[in-house]
């Protein structure tokens, strides 16, 4: 079996896309009633305000099923629109997701300056 390459390399200042997320035949997902290309998620830490808007919800009220009282999740993502870009910050670094860390992803800020971990693979 062939090893994958890689064609593209990554440093820090580039602007890059998140690339499409492929289904299990290989084409480009896409939105079912819209249509639109939906692309691989990409995650970031939670800030103190995110903390405290969870704690302020409904969402944090009362115990679980298991008894126990509600965790607020330590990451946040979302899934960028199919054109838009991003800057890297760090081209290769070791992300935490939830509770445990992700090896060779990227660091990447949006437009509205929010930094942002994405997989280097997803990028192109």
């Amino acid at each position: 079996m062939a090893k994958a390459t890689v064609t593209a390399k990554f440093k820090k200042g580039m602007m890059v896309r998140v690339a499409p997320e492929l289904d299990w035949r290989g084409s480009e997902k896409t939105h079912w009633k819209t249509g639109d290309t939906i692309c691989n998620r990409i995650w970031r830490d939670r800030t103190d305000e995110d903390h405290a808007a969870w704690r302020a919800s409904d969402a944090s009220k009362g115990i679980d099923s298991a008894g126990e009282s509600k965790l607020d999740s330590p990451s946040r993502g979302r899934i960028p629109e199919a054109g838009e870009t991003f800057k890297i910050v760090r081209a290769r670094v070791t992300a935490r997701s939830g509770w445990s860390s992700i090896p060779k992803c990227s660091e990447i800020v949006d437009t509205d300056g929010v930094h942002w971990f994405v997989k280097r693979a997803h990028l192109h």
